[in-house]
């Protein structure tokens, strides 16, 4: 009896474990099921009166990809500080690819109020080419951006809307080179950008926004979310704890008779 007492305890402690482990690190994902019906917009908040294709679901986002269709932000903490460290971000797509270049934009330590949603920490450039060297971009690579910055706006499809940020308006350089990838199938596409390589992480606060878009300001994407908790801990987990639990229950009664 001692010994299954043992084993209780021990499955009990690996339960805890493996839901504090589950609850820590995490994955957000948005699904487009419409304009409207969810966290993602089409423009960000400061673009509204720019254009007349702001705030509606077309013009020219019926016809011309990407529809973006899924976003994915992924964390996990640092077995050291407990932070939770940006570790990628998952765009998915259903019509046929991405248009080069993309930008994407990063506020690590969102407010929650609608105002700061552009208060951008970090801006990313992937596939840059030499329009984008003409509109005043950086080459491929993750940036650090200044407290206040300037954008760049796109000149056909969603015209004056904001496709990226400003050289000078980065203040460092966390990483050059180009760090998304392209996969997926002709149907569903899928672009993905690997934070791995960052030499100085990126640390997500309790609150984030993500912003992405195309060099044509199509589909220009705009999320918030949380790194509270967002997933529910694994079966097992949660059956190792449960079976734990109730071995303890069962010795502390046990010794609560052996004290009558």
């Amino acid at each position: 009896m001692k010994l299954s007492m043992r084993w209780l305890v021990g499955l009990a402690v690996c339960g805890c474990l493996a839901y504090a482990s589950q609850a820590l690190a995490g994955t957000m994902t948005y699904t487009d099921n419409g304009y409207g019906s969810y966290t993602e917009e089409y423009v960000f908040p400061s673009q509204t009166s720019v254009t007349t294709c702001a705030g509606q679901d077309t013009c020219p986002y019926d016809t011309s990809p990407p529809n973006i269709t899924t976003v994915q932000v992924t964390w996990t903490p640092d077995p050291t500080t407990g932070e939770n460290v940006l570790t990628s971000i998952t765009l998915t797509s259903t019509t046929g690819g991405f248009m080069p270049w993309d930008s994407l934009f990063i506020n690590s330590d969102y407010t929650g109020n609608t105002g700061d949603l552009e208060s951008w920490n970090y801006y990313v450039i992937n596939d840059a080419d030499p329009t984008s060297a003409q509109l005043g971009l950086p080459g491929d690579g993750v940036y650090e951006v200044a407290g206040k910055y300037d954008y760049t706006y796109a000149t056909t499809g969603r015209v004056g809307h904001a496709n990226g940020i400003k050289s000078s308006s980065l203040t460092g350089t966390l990483y050059s080179g180009n760090i998304a990838k392209a996969g997926g199938t002709a149907t569903s596409q899928t672009l993905t950008y690997d934070f791995s390589s960052l030499t100085t992480p990126i640390i997500l606060g309790d609150n984030f926004a993500i912003g992405w878009t195309p060099y044509c300001a199509n589909d220009v994407v705009l999320v918030a979310g949380t790194t509270g908790p967002s997933t529910l801990p694994e079966p097992t987990a949660m059956a190792l704890f449960g079976l734990g639990m109730a071995g303890l229950a069962s010795w502390r009664i046990r010794q609560a008779k052996n004290k009558e």
